[in-house]
């Protein structure tokens, strides 16, 4: 084992280190006395990347520069995975870490200012994965190599190292690393390493404190056992409810899975991954070009920003009832979709704001209130809103354009935090998530529809429809599930209808590969979207000009006949698959999953084309459904008496039925005692007896009765 004396001197301190460097694979160890340990870590961290790799051996070689060269097409690569200063006597443990150090080939500088470079790994007998946040330390700066190499600290809160110390075994520490990720230029990248690194033994200071010498040594092994996914995101809604905006947003993934997985390990019955969940401020979509103009040139820097408010006014509509509106003439109501409230539910926590047209201060108070801000403004190039979705990609590049302007603190791949609210669905959690889910799993998703009677279409009013679904959250294509239209196929498996040719070719890829891959249909995530029509005004001329075409876009909004939307939606940062469970013979094995972290936002929806159009009724429409009423009624009062009669005679009928069932009874009462006095004179006929006739001609009828039923009993014994 090679050693090597590293000096550092400060103005206060002076702390001589001893490194020792192992020969044993790719690793690079670090022991101390321990009267050196209450700055060991601090000086060990401050050392140059370059000095901790000069004299080092790296997978059994002697290290030297000309063998890591800059390489535009090369890969960052895990040169060494270092565990410090590991102790199993609890008051040595202070100084346990784990540091790494990466060969960066292209000389890209990585971005170190955020926690998005990230490690992934387990340990000792542990299956789960888990990712672990790089702290950035130095990177090398020699001539030519500068930014070649790089170190990091293994960021660990007090949880995370607790469960390391706890997890290894003291005798044999083993630490499975299957991937890191990387940040340059904004992208994030996974690199798979699969790399098992085995320590044993202790530094000087902190093993016995009888030896004298280093006992550590790490051993390096590689697996093969990891998947790297390359992962399609898609959505899918359906119906929703237009006077409220709801609609349920389904999200799910898609992914080809190597055959000799489930052939080797079985079937697939967990899957791990972490996401970053938020929801999207309003976002506009408009066939004014003016309109679009304004608000584009914002930023997503508060509306009130417009030339003091007045060349652009803007209303979106919830539960508008334009007849209402009508009826009052110079009241008008609007709602102010920017103003969000804790004690109320997303879609119906938006305030109420009453205007009188002509008063025109409590204008400015309603435009001081409306004076927050709208993400992002899309215009539809003369496309009937109605018919218009913006792309996902569209909304993810507006968003970063408009994270320039608004700056930090941002969420993800650099989103500004003003383009998103508060609000998340019951059950959610803002921010982090990390889930487990199988195949057993399912998610309720529910769907809500409105719908209209024909008296609501002329009196006002609607209804709105639940229907809920209990879709399995992993399911495995089959040929079978791509048969038929594009739009038969994404309701069938719930997803968008833009992605079933994706679809379809990541099958066909799966089924003619030289190894055969399965595709796999993960649903991650369930939360509802919103989505409302809008009335807009945009003009030059005069604040009372400007009302009066708030007012006419309004009501035609309100009618349905509305030139703009807008929508929020819930969106994943940094959606990350971790790895996948496979079961056999009751046997578990948890494959780690190389995958690049992925911002997923959806294609925006219109309000729901089948409940806006044709719901409503126009005025003729209504005028020719009240002349129909009258007519209807003139007949009915000219016909009345005949329709009297018919009543009348069907009221009697079932009594008349009664009264015939009633004399069918006494008829057949009389031909019973007909056919007694029959039997009774036969009777007397064959014995030869006195005639009963003589002795009942004077009796009773129920004395007659009684005297039958005793010949009847001698006759028949009955």
């Amino acid at each position: 084992m090679a050693k090597r004396i590293l000096k550092q001197f400060g103005v206060v301190l002076l702390a001589v280190l001893l490194c020792f460097i192992s020969v044993l694979g790719r690793q690079l160890t670090l022991s101390a006395s321990a009267e050196e340990a209450g700055n060991i870590v601090e000086a060990y961290e401050q050392t140059n990347v370059m000095d901790n790799l000069k004299g080092s051996t790296i997978a059994g070689k002697d290290f030297a520069l000309e063998d890591y060269p800059h390489n535009a097409d090369g890969k960052p690569q895990l040169l060494s995975f270092v565990e410090f200063c590991y102790s199993y006597y609890g008051e040595k443990q202070d100084d346990y870490g784990l540091y790494v150090y990466f060969y960066n080939p292209q000389d890209t500088p990585i971005d170190v200012t955020a926690d998005r470079n990230k490690i992934q790994f387990t340990f000792g007998e542990k299956d789960r994965y888990s990712k672990y946040a790089l702290e950035f330390l130095n990177y090398s700066k020699q001539a030519g190599y500068e930014g070649r190499f790089y170190k990091f600290r293994i960021k660990l809160s007090d949880a995370q190292r607790e469960a390391l110390l706890k997890g290894i075994k003291a005798e044999s520490r083993v630490y499975k690393v299957s991937s890191f990720e990387l940040c340059v230029q904004s992208k994030i990248t996974d690199y798979p390493c699969a790399q098992t690194y085995t320590y044993t033994g202790y530094a000087l200071g902190y093993g016995s404190d009888l030896a004298e010498t280093d006992s550590l040594a790490c051993k390096v092994d590689g697996f093969d056992d990891y998947i790297t996914l390359d992962v399609n995101h898609t959505v899918y809604y359906k119906e929703g409810d237009f006077y409220h905006g709801q609609q349920s947003q389904l999200n799910s993934c898609f992914f080809r899975v190597p055959n000799k997985f489930f052939e080797e390990y079985g079937e697939l019955t967990q899957i791990a991954y972490e996401w970053y969940e938020y929801v999207t401020n309003f976002i506009l979509v408009t066939e004014d070009k003016a309109v679009y103009d304004a608000i584009d040139g914002l930023r997503g820097k508060g509306l009130g920003a417009v030339n003091n408010g007045y060349d652009y006014l803007f209303c979106a509509l919830c539960d508008f009832d334009s007849s209402w509106f009508k009826e009052k003439g110079t009241m008008l109501t609007l709602y102010d979709g920017w103003e969000m409230k804790d004690e109320y539910s997303w879609w119906d926590g938006i305030s109420k704001v009453t205007v009188k047209m002509k008063e025109e201060g409590e204008v400015e108070e309603w435009m001081k209130r409306l004076s927050s801000s709208i993400a992002a403004a899309f215009y539809t190039n003369g496309i009937n809103c109605q018919d218009y979705s913006v792309v996902a990609s569209d909304i993810m590049e507006k968003f970063k354009r408009n994270s320039k302007t608004l700056g930090a603190p941002y969420y993800g791949d650099g989103y500004s935090q003003s383009l998103f609210c508060d609000f998340v669905d019951e059950g959610h959690k803002r921010g982090y998530n990390y889930r487990e889910i199988s195949p057993s799993d399912t998610f309720e998703v529910f769907w809500r529809e409105t719908t209209k009677s024909l008296w609501q279409r002329i009196w006002g009013g609607y209804s709105v429809v639940t229907n809920y679904d209990s879709l399995p959250a992993i399911i495995k294509i089959s040929a079978s599930d791509l048969n038929g239209s594009d739009e038969e196929i994404a309701n069938r498996l719930y997803i968008h209808k833009s992605d079933v040719q994706k679809l379809k070719s990541e099958y066909s890829i799966g089924q003619n590969a030289e190894e055969k891959e399965t595709v796999i249909l993960f649903r991650y995530g369930t939360s509802t979207s919103l989505s409302l029509p809008c009335g807009q005004a945009a003009s030059n001329a005069s604040k009372d000009r400007d009302l009066e075409l708030v007012k006419t876009a309004v009501t035609q909004a309100a009618e349905e006949d509305f030139s703009a939307y807008v929508t929020q939606q819930t969106v994943y940062l940094d959606f990350d698959i971790i790895s996948l469970t496979f079961t056999k013979d009751n046997v578990s094995t948890v494959i780690p999953v190389a995958m690049s972290p992925m911002d997923v936002f959806s294609n925006t929806n219109p309000p729901d084309e089948i409940t806006t159009r044709g719901n409503m009724l126009s005025w003729w429409q209504i005028l020719l459904g009240i002349l129909g009423l009258i007519a209807i009624m003139i007949l009915l009062i000219k016909f009345l008496p005949q329709i009297v009669h018919a009543i009348g005679k069907a009221i009697a009928l079932p009594f008349k039925a009664m009264k015939k069932a009633c004399n069918t009874s006494k008829e057949k009462r009389r031909r019973r005692k007909e056919e007694k006095r029959e039997q009774v004179e036969k009777y007397n006929n064959d014995n030869e007896t006195e005639s009963w006739l003589d002795r009942i001609e004077n009796m009773s009828e129920e004395e007659i009765e009684a005297a039958v039923e005793e010949i009847c009993k001698e006759l028949y014994g009955e």
